[in-house]
């Protein structure tokens, strides 16, 4: 193996996000030995932090370390999922609809 890739996870690695981009980010560091070894190029997680990048080998427990982030996120989740369930029933159908997919035309 000679051909080295840096993947940057400065945003997977700060947040504590855990949708999409997120999930395939961690998954790829998970895995990043196999990975590597398929493709047969090394493969090294790194994170910019005060304008230098720093490799790791894992995430950290962000959840740990500030668990009042975790609560007031998951009641902003919380919140959000009953005010749209409550405006799904208050509006009518074709405006509820928009909540999901709006599309805006000029």
């Amino acid at each position: 193996m000679h051909s080295k890739i840096y993947l940057d996870c400065t945003h997977t690695y700060n947040s504590e996000l855990h949708t999409g981009i997120q999930r395939v980010v961690k998954n790829l560091v998970y895995n990043i030995k196999s990975v590597s070894k398929e493709l047969d190029v090394e493969i090294y997680p790194v994170f910019l932090k005060k304008n230098e990048f720093y490799k790791f080998s894992e995430f950290p427990e962000l959840a740990v370390t500030n668990p009042d982030k975790v609560t007031i996120k998951s009641k902003l989740k919380k919140t959000y999922k009953y005010c749209k369930n409550l405006a799904y029933k208050i509006l009518p159908e074709k405006l509820g609809s928009l909540l999901d997919s709006p599309k805006l035309t000029i």
